[in-house]
């Protein structure tokens, strides 16, 4: 055998296998226990693992890629809020008096964590845009992996991505 038998050199690597896309749950998810240290679902088993897949659902569908600051934008966080609410009923969540997740004092917590996930999750998929971006990869193969992404939208994002690298290039 050969020096370089067992470290896979010159093995082809496998195919990239074709993934469903995320998709927005519609129906809630009766969550029955949350863990005391982060606010996320702690039980039943199904609302633990779809919970960071229906962040960036929520994200990706209610936010655009050129989204900043997500408190700030007017009406944002509401709207996050009650999709993120209509998906997860948490315990203690009091829909008879308080409409508004948001003004729900039960929930500050959750809230909080929920506009914290919110922000790293936008920040996760404009690098995840920006990295094929500079790979040169085209708007009709980056549309396929995030269809919310207008080719309005994506030149805006494009165009910023470009301005930040040439100010970087300039800086070093």
């Amino acid at each position: 055998t050969s020096a370089a038998s067992g470290s896979g050199a010159g093995v082809e690597p496998k195919a990239k296998r074709q993934r469903v896309p995320n998709k927005l749950r519609t129906t809630i998810l009766v969550v029955t226990e949350v863990d005391d240290g982060n606010f996320e679902p702690k039980a039943p088993e199904e609302a633990r693992a779809c919970y960071g897949n229906q962040i960036g659902c929520i994200i990706r569908t209610t936010a655009t890629i050129n989204d900043e600051k997500l408190q700030k934008i007017e009406n944002m966080r509401s709207s996050l809020l009650k999709k993120f609410h209509q998906i997860f009923l948490f315990p203690g969540r009091n829909e008879k008096d308080y409409k508004d997740p948001d003004e729900d004092p039960t929930m500050k917590k959750i809230n909080k964590h929920g506009m914290t996930k919110f922000s790293d999750t936008l920040g996760a998929w404009k690098n995840r845009v920006k990295a094929k971006i500079i790979d040169k990869e085209p708007y009709s193969e980056i549309v396929k992996d995030n269809p919310t992404i207008t080719e309005e939208q994506f030149q805006i994002f494009k165009e910023a991505c470009e301005a930040e690298a040439a100010k970087k290039s300039l800086s070093t």
